[in-house]
């Protein structure tokens, strides 16, 4: 995979390359594994979408949530070690 040449730079497909391209052939099977459709009822709203299509919707909302968590809590951490105020004079 991975080669060093004699100026100690690396040559060949990169590991990250390798994993992209397996988890990339698992979402392709995936998604033609599931192409039928499934039904949504939501309060007053119904509709049909095919299930691959529904579960990236999902993981969607998932990290989205997730990145506005850690935004979150990274302002909230932030905020409770800043030194308080000085005193009026």
């Amino acid at each position: 995979m991975l080669q060093h040449d004699e100026e100690g730079r690396r040559d060949g497909i990169s590991p990250t390359v390798v994993i992209a391209i397996i988890v990339g052939i698992i979402a392709l099977i995936f998604i033609l594994s599931n192409l039928g459709g499934v039904s949504i009822n939501f309060l007053f709203v119904h509709f049909r979408w095919p299930a691959w299509l529904m579960f990236a919707l999902m993981i969607g909302v998932g990290i989205l949530l997730d990145r506005v968590i850690q935004w979150w809590w990274a302002r909230r951490k932030a905020a409770r070690t800043l030194p308080p105020p000085p005193p009026p004079r």
